[in-house]
């Protein structure tokens, strides 16, 4: 069974035990449900962590104004070098 339907498993089980209001006999079965929940949530904690890091990091690399006025000023400035070497080949 694969690990995103065994989780779906146990929270479905963990769901029965709170609407019968009833945990399992076997203390063991509940601390390992307990211990799986524990780490899921751990490691959507550590998920939900990187997805801010990442989206923090898309927010503050975006364009603004600023960097397409000093790209375009390249631009412009590589084309006028293009143009004048472009003038001097057809002088020679």
């Amino acid at each position: 069974m694969g690990d995103e339907e065994s989780e779906k498993t146990l929270l479905k089980e963990i769901r029965s035990w709170i609407e019968d209001h009833r945990l399992p006999d076997d203390p063991s079965v509940t601390e390992g449900a307990f211990e799986k929940c524990l780490n899921l949530i751990s490691q959507l904690k550590d998920e939900n962590e990187s997805l801010w890091f990442m989206l923090d990091e898309m927010k503050s690399s975006q364009w603004s104004s600023q960097h397409t006025e000093m790209l375009q000023k390249s631009i412009n400035e590589h084309l006028g070098q293009l143009r004048m070497m472009q003038g001097r080949k057809a002088d020679a």
